[in-house]
């Protein structure tokens, strides 16, 4: 059985700039010493993304499927997440890569502080476009549960037990974008969510390690969390107030 599951939702993978999404995948499978498998779910992409993930072959650690329709994100994340058999299951998205052992020492820490449920750290950001300077990093704070409540306490990155999956945990939050005639899920954050304020678990911000980069340059036409984040964190808001 893999230590970890990284859960990697992909939709359209021709839109994003050579490299991308090879870097992804090598940053879980080759820079980690730990036993990872990755469960990737095409969002019922409108281009050539199955050839992409054929084109991959069958190797012992990938796990693929597809959505009957696009979702957003949402249902290709849970998809790959009922696919998962790892003790600790953490997401990952086309623009994203792992900083190396970081996954790891991730694991390694939950391994042994049983009263943690999950574990998150640095950000670093890349982006192109930005005039004066295109890069910057993130540290969170001390993890504080009501951090999360106001704002992205953090940013990406979650690693938590499979047991939140078992107890009926989902990724969830999904809006309709009618310009786009698309929907739009932050199914990383809405989970988070749920293992603070429904599994009733601790967090730990983790400051040894960039665990994540994220990048923002290149052409993706479908970078509805950027054009769109006023609408999503709104919708959010109205989530966690019935909570």
């Amino acid at each position: 059985m893999p230590r970890v599951s990284v859960l990697m939702p992909v939709y359209n993978v021709s839109v994003y700039p050579d490299g991308w999404v090879n870097r992804a995948l090598r940053s879980v499978i080759v820079d980690q010493s730990i036993d990872v498998e990755l469960c990737m779910v095409d969002d019922c992409s409108t281009d050539d993304t199955q050839k992409y993930i054929k084109g991959i072959g069958k190797p012992v650690w990938l796990k693929s499927g597809q959505t009957e329709k696009n979702t957003g994100g949402e249902g290709a994340v849970n998809l790959a997440a009922e696919m998962a058999t790892g003790d600790y299951f953490i997401l990952l998205s086309c623009r994203s890569w792992y900083e190396p052992e970081s996954l790891t020492k991730m694991a390694n820490y939950l391994d042994t502080h049983p009263e943690v449920g999950f574990v998150y750290g640095r950000t670093h950001f890349h982006n192109d476009r930005r005039a004066n300077g295109g890069e910057w990093l993130k540290t969170p704070n001390e993890f504080d549960p009501q951090d999360f409540k106001r704002f992205f306490a953090s940013s990406f990155g979650y690693m938590y037990r499979r047991e939140a999956w078992d107890a009926g945990m989902r990724y969830g939050c999904t809006i309709y974008i009618p310009e786009e005639d698309r929907y739009m899920t932050i199914a990383d954050y809405h989970m988070v969510m749920n293992l603070i304020f429904k599994m009733n678990w601790k967090g730990y911000a983790m400051r040894d390690t960039t665990a994540l980069h994220y990048h923002f340059g290149g052409e993706q036409m479908n970078n509805l969390l950027v054009k769109y984040k006023a609408r999503i964190n709104e919708e959010f808001a109205r989530l966690w107030a019935k909570e």
